[in-house]
């Protein structure tokens, strides 16, 4: 499981915070869920079910105070200790017995003490607002959005204590965090961690290569490329594919309608054969995948020594027991 929150904002925030042009910005994030973890009842402090008659969720909801400290605050605003400022003398009153006997009575005294001073800060009772594209009931997996309603302005002179609750709030509530321009709507998000599969015929060695390098340069990457064409075309493929995420590129061969093995052309990933479902389960990051919560409908391969026999006898085998 992801971290419950945060001791200070993740380099990856600040990066990115100072990579995006735009002056507005939301915490947010667009994760994928299985059905049987929605069942389970893994959403439900956020409102979200799933029926016979489809996803059900709010479009927004303030996160309950038991989920972290930052929810906590969120409700109930926060006492700031000064300790940078000098103590200041404070009664406190106590009841006491009359005489030492409390059946004689009771009467108050005030103690004094000195203390430090307190800045009480109010609860911001931020919401997470959801949205999903796709309610339908039979789907394998369903991809939500959640967006806090406080939007950032880069130049306010607290956004980096606002920025550093906001992630800590959503990271509570959903075990993620992100950041975004705050126009962004749902198809950004999609195109930003969705793969856009596209289909090439398996003849097309040169238009492949290309399409999968996409202009490089870089002689390595090339040269993996190349080599991973040859041992996906090895396997007899019907089609090629290749697949956009962002900045990064898949490719891979599709074997039957429920056969595709592909990876990544980053040196050192691990190739993935997946099964039924394949095209929701190649939505999902290397971490969601191998969370555990989506069964055994796919197998991963490192690249190490020999993993193209391995690769072949996992395929050698699925396809035996396709047509038994």
């Amino acid at each position: 499981m992801s971290k419950k929150n945060f001791r200070r904002t993740p380099e990856r925030i600040t990066n990115k915070v100072n990579q995006l042009s735009e002056q507005n910005l939301t915490v947010s994030c667009l994760l994928t869920y299985s059905a049987n973890e929605i069942r389970n009842g893994n959403l439900n402090h956020l409102g979200i079910s799933l029926d016979n008659s489809g996803l059900h969720l709010p479009t927004s909801i303030i996160p309950n105070e038991k989920q972290g400290k930052h929810s906590y605050e969120n409700i109930n605003g926060k006492e700031i200790i000064r300790r940078d400022l000098p103590k200041t003398l404070k009664y406190f009153t106590i009841e006491v017995p009359n005489w030492g006997d409390s059946s004689k009575g009771t009467h108050d005294v005030n103690i004094p003490r000195m203390v430090y001073q307190r800045d009480f800060i109010s609860p911001h009772l931020v919401s997470i607002e959801m949205e999903c594209q796709n309610t339908a009931p039979g789907q394998s997996a369903y991809g939500i959005l959640f967006r806090l309603d406080e939007v950032l302005d880069k130049n306010s002179p607290d956004f980096n204590e606002r920025l550093f609750d906001l992630i800590n709030i959503l990271q509570e509530n959903v075990y993620s965090c992100d950041i975004y321009a705050a126009t962004s709507n749902y198809q950004e998000y999609i195109s930003t961690v969705a793969l856009a599969w596209e289909i090439l015929p398996p003849g097309e060695r040169e238009a492949f290569i290309q399409r999968v390098s996409n202009g490089s340069t870089n002689p390595q990457q090339n040269r993996i490329i190349e080599e991973r064409y040859n041992f996906l075309i090895s396997l007899r493929p019907v089609n090629l594919i290749v697949g956009f995420s962002g900045l990064q590129r898949y490719l891979g061969a599709k074997l039957s309608d429920n056969l595709v093995v592909f990876e990544n052309t980053t040196y050192g990933n691990a190739i993935y054969i997946m099964y039924d479902n394949w095209e929701s389960l190649s939505q999902l990051s290397r971490t969601q995948l191998l969370s555990g919560r989506f069964g055994n409908n796919f197998d991963r391969v490192l690249h190490k020594n020999g993993w193209e026999d391995k690769v072949r006898r996992i395929i050698t085998s699925r396809l035996f027991r396709q047509t038994a």
